[in-house]
């Protein structure tokens, strides 16, 4: 079976793959690519689009990242739009001490900004809404 899907979301990806999927191919590809795909999959291959491939490899991110626990609570709180004071607040920890946790997990999961932060914890931690 080949997934001709618009979602490129590593979650997406690996559960397609799961579910028996050999191949996954995006909606926007050019038929002939698409037609390519479906004739490797027959022929036992596994035609993955290359914008979804690094998906199922281990990035530098994900291979070196062992957040702790607070960090990792931290990360799913900021991933859900709180500020830094109202993250401090809901753990009982002060607002620099969050501060010091996000520089931490920007670091460790290689990113530089907020907005990276939450799409990386939306793709790579459990329960965090999409």
């Amino acid at each position: 079976m080949v997934v001709l899907t618009s979602f490129t979301e590593a979650s997406r990806v690996r559960d397609a793959l799961a579910a028996g999927a050999i191949g996954y191919v995006l909606k926007d590809c050019r038929p002939a690519e698409l037609v390519d795909a479906v004739r490797s999959a027959a022929a036992g291959h596994s035609p993955l689009d290359p914008r979804v491939a690094g998906a199922l490899l281990p990035t530098r991110a994900s291979a070196r990242t062992h957040l702790s626990d607070r960090e990792t609570q931290v990360l799913r709180l900021a991933a859900q739009g709180l500020a830094n004071k109202q993250i401090g607040s809901r753990l009982g920890i002060a607002e620099r001490t969050v501060k010091v946790h996000l520089g931490s997990v920007f670091r460790q999961i290689g990113v530089a900004d907020r907005t990276s932060a939450a799409l990386w914890a939306r793709d790579n931690l459990p329960d965090v809404p999409a």
